[in-house]
């Protein structure tokens, strides 16, 4: 009986000192992140900056379009794309380079622009049937794709290819 006695007092003492130790630790720890909020007891604090050191000044430029398409001046060729099964293809759109470039009409066709090294696809609401989309007509000077070309949608956006205009 002693010893259980004895075995319980220490146990629970200790077991005390464990949650108490925890609560300090848990504060220290909200304490220093708040502190380190600030940058001049930051770089006081923590070591990283001193052994990074002191980023660059990043020069003020102007902003250039990041877009993928080309500039203006650049030649504007043509895609027509059609649907060969016999499904309603109005839900169904043409991307070029990520932008809604064109809807496919009532009559399952859809033209649009491109440039060199575009990428279209096509994607929409169908997901219950496949739908077959066949490159019909292309312009003059457009290597891929080459018409004719067939492509299935699943359901998940299509990738039909990358715009190669002959002589680049």
């Amino acid at each position: 009986m002693d010893f259980e006695r004895w075995f319980n007092e220490r146990t629970s003492r200790f077991e005390r000192l464990l949650i108490k130790s925890a609560a300090v630790l848990l504060f220290v720890l909200l304490v220093s992140q708040a502190l380190l909020i600030n940058p001049q007891v930051r770089s006081r604090l923590s070591l990283v900056e001193r052994l990074e050191g002191v980023p660059y000044e990043q020069e003020v430029e102007q902003e250039q379009e990041t877009s993928a398409r080309p500039p203006v001046q650049a030649e504007t060729f043509y895609l027509e794309l059609s649907v060969i099964n016999e499904i309603d293809a109005s839900l169904l759109s043409v991307y070029v380079n990520g932008e809604k470039a064109a809807t496919f009409g009532n009559d399952g066709t859809a033209k649009v622009e491109v440039h060199d090294g575009d990428l279209v696809e096509v994607d929409g609401d169908h997901s219950i049937y496949d739908i077959e989309v066949v490159v019909s007509a292309i312009s003059d000077g457009v290597v891929s794709p080459e018409e004719g070309q067939v492509v299935t949608y699943f359901g998940r956006p299509e990738t039909i290819s990358w715009v190669v205009v002959q002589g680049n």
